[in-house]
């Protein structure tokens, strides 16, 4: 099945009106798209998600507290106490490592923490890295 809508595309829904637990409790299954009912351009769209969830620092990201996993690297939040879906955040820098089968991101956020060892699971992100490592023939190499 093909996703007939693209970016930009605003979809009308019809949604599932069965409560929901935390802490996706803004989150409301949908029971099926009603249609698209106006395309925005890039630039409004972008607009649109700077003005959605965004936080600068760890705790923020979920209202409760972040805590360090002392088993590895990376970060935790206890499954009950958060209050918040995993929102957007601005980055200062991001550090990208690629092994054979997984990618991993560490991100610096404003407010000067960095969360170490997160999965990369966004599929233009994975998309962006397997073109970026692809081989390829310089101007002064041959194909053979």
């Amino acid at each position: 099945m093909v996703f007939p809508h693209k970016r930009g595309d605003i979809l009308s829904f019809r949604l599932s009106t069965l409560p929901t637990e935390g802490p996706h409790k803004e989150d409301r299954p949908s029971t099926g798209i009603l249609g698209s009912t106006v395309h925005v351009s890039e630039a409004e769209l972008v607009s649109y998600l700077r003005r959605a969830e965004v936080a600068e620092n760890a705790s923020s990201l979920f209202r409760c507290p972040v805590h360090e996993n002392r088993r590895g690297s990376g970060v935790y939040v206890e499954p009950d106490s958060a209050s918040r879906s995993v929102c957007g955040c601005e980055l200062h820098n991001i550090h990208l490592q690629v092994f054979p089968n997984v990618v991993r991101g560490t991100l610096l956020l404003p407010s000067g923490e960095a969360l170490r060892d997160l999965p990369v699971v966004d599929r233009d992100w994975r998309e962006f890295i397997g073109r970026a490592s692809q081989k390829t023939t310089g101007a002064n190499r041959s194909n053979g």
